[in-house]
């Protein structure tokens, strides 16, 4: 079984989502028992941070090549009938409040080498809208398989009233909410930066180049489908990036290897992931 190397902030999770971390996709997996003990043996870390104070980061000005960026996503995003993109920030990301708990380190690695050039650093980081792909399907029994290249594609009804399968937006992505900001998208890319920073110090700058957007505003709400997390980073002590980075705060652990994929059948779809 092939496996990744995953950063988990278990103090920040629910029980339920860390025990399917450590006992359904770890390698090897975890007892219950053993699970429940990791998990609260962080949960007490995290409670002694007390009301954590949250500096919100500064905002930098952005280059050239930056603001034509995210002009293009802006034009690309309007002409879909999509305004929930406001603009360009630029941030140093440590004291970002992160709702995604868990970072693969292999995923991340594959960006270091493109952040070393200016060029290829913007379009790492603001790259444009996906276009349309061509995804490769097979039929089992009865259903039909369509394999996904990564997990960030969503199933949606067209306008002709079929489903259609459309590829997230691959940009990193800022939300501001209570006088904080949130990483909403690109964590890969986001801790792919601050380890190439720390790796070139002179060489690599921190600062962040993403859009400002509106993508999070149901999450944060009041109907929020995941209001366990939606409290999390709107209470006095919500997880932040610089989390991953210390080793107090985050456990290093094998996890399963999976591919994402869409089962089709003559009454449903769903998108699961199994294992490589």
């Amino acid at each position: 079984m092939m496996t990744l190397t995953g950063k988990l902030l278990l103090g920040w999770m629910s029980k339920n989502e860390a025990l399917a971390y450590l006992c359904e996709e770890a390698v090897p997996p975890f007892t219950e028992e053993a699970a429940i003990e990791l998990w609260e043996n962080y949960r007490v870390r995290v409670a002694a941070l007390g009301n954590r104070q949250y500096d919100k980061p500064g905002t930098a000005p952005h280059n050239l090549k930056e603001k034509l960026a995210t002009e293009r996503i802006i034009k690309a995003a309007r002409a879909k009938g999509n305004h929930n993109i406001k603009g360009l920030i630029k941030l140093d990301p440590l004291n970002l409040v992160v709702h995604q708990l868990r970072i693969f380190e292999e995923l991340s690695a594959a960006y270091r080498p493109l952040l070393r050039q200016p060029v290829s650093r913007v379009q790492t980081c603001l790259p444009p809208l996906p276009s349309s792909r061509q995804l490769n399907t097979n039929t089992v029994g009865g259903k039909t398989i369509v394999e996904l290249p990564h997990g960030e594609f969503q199933m949606v009804i067209g306008p002709q009233k079929k489903m259609e399968i459309s590829e997230h937006a691959r940009h990193i992505a800022v939300t501001a909410y209570d006088n904080r900001f949130l990483l909403w998208a690109g964590y890969h890319r986001t801790y792919a930066l601050v380890l190439a920073n720390q790796e070139y110090p002179e060489e690599i700058e921190r600062l962040l180049p993403a859009v400002l957007t509106t993508d999070a505003d149901d999450f944060l709400g009041a109907g929020s489908r995941f209001p366990e997390k939606r409290d999390m980073v709107r209470s006095a002590c919500p997880a932040v990036f610089r989390d991953f980075l210390d080793a107090d705060l985050c456990v290093d652990i094998k996890l399963r290897k999976r591919r994402c994929q869409i089962e089709i059948d003559l009454t449903k779809a769903r998108q699961v992931w199994v294992d490589v």
